[in-house]
C-alpha cells in the first residue's frame, strides 16, 4: 500500500465520519457551537483531527481521527540484520466531552469515548493488520485564547486490545490497560 493511497484513505475516513455525524446528532433550538481543530502528541510523526458539536452547555459530542507514520528499525528475530518497517496507524474514537470551568479562561474537561483502529506493518515478509479497538475516559484542560480559539492538553485512559492478522494466524496480541495517550495538545477553532 503506497503512501498516496493510506492519505487517500485517511481523508475519505474523515469525510464519511463527519457526513455521518447528524446520524447522531441532538438538535437544538438554537444553533449549537461547533469546534474544528487538530492535535498531536508526537509533532513530527502523528496528527489527529478534532471535531466537537455542543449538545447542551458545556456538554460536547467528539469525534477524533487520528493519523500515523512512523518507520522502525529493529533486528529481526530469524536473522541479524536490521529491518526497517513502516507502521501506518489510523483510529477514530467517538465520545462526549464535559466542560467545567475553573476560571474564565481555563477548563476542566472529561468524558467517556470508544473507538478503534487499524494498523498496518510488514514483518518478516507477512503484512500484519492489527485491529484496535478501545474504550475510556478523557481527562484534560482548555485554555482560551479568545472567543474563536483555544488549546487543549488531554490525557487519554482507557483499555485497548490488538487482535493481530496476517498470512499464518489471528490472534490478540495484546490487551493494556493504561494511556492511550499521554499528553495530546490541541488547537481548536470555535465556530
Amino acid at each position: 500500500m503506497t503512501i498516496n493511497t493510506l492519505k487517500s484513505t485517511f481523508l475519505l475516513l474523515i469525510v464519511m465520519l463527519v457526513a455521518a455525524y447528524p446520524i447522531h446528532a441532538q438538535e437544538n433550538e438554537d444553533k449549537p457551537v461547533r469546534e474544528i481543530g487538530i492535535g498531536s502528541s508526537n509533532l513530527s510523526s502523528n496528527f489527529s483531527f478534532i471535531y466537537k458539536k455542543e449538545l447542551e452547555e458545556n456538554k460536547y459530542k467528539r469525534y477524533d481521527a487520528f493519523f500515523s507514520m512512523v518507520y522502525l528499525d529493529r533486528r529481526s528475530t530469524s536473522n541479524s540484520y536490521l529491518l526497517s518497517t513502516l507502521v501506518t496507524d489510523i483510529s477514530f474514537t467517538l465520545g462526549t466531552e464535559n466542560r467545567k470551568y475553573i476560571n474564565d479562561k481555563f477548563k476542566f474537561v472529561h468524558g467517556f469515548y470508544y473507538g478503534g483502529g487499524i494498523k498496518m506493518y510488514f514483518q518478516e515478509g507477512n503484512t500484519v493488520v492489527e485491529l484496535i479497538p478501545e474504550f475510556g475516559y478523557l481527562l484534560g484542560v482548555q485554555y482560551d485564547i479568545n472567543d474563536q480559539f483555544y488549546i487543549g492538553a488531554t490525557t487519554f485512559p482507557g483499555i485497548i486490545t490488538d487482535i493481530s492478522l496476517n498470512s499464518e494466524d489471528v490472534h490478540i496480541s495484546k490487551v493494556m490497560v493504561g494511556f492511550t495517550t499521554i499528553a495530546e495538545l490541541s488547537l481548536l477553532y470555535r465556530f
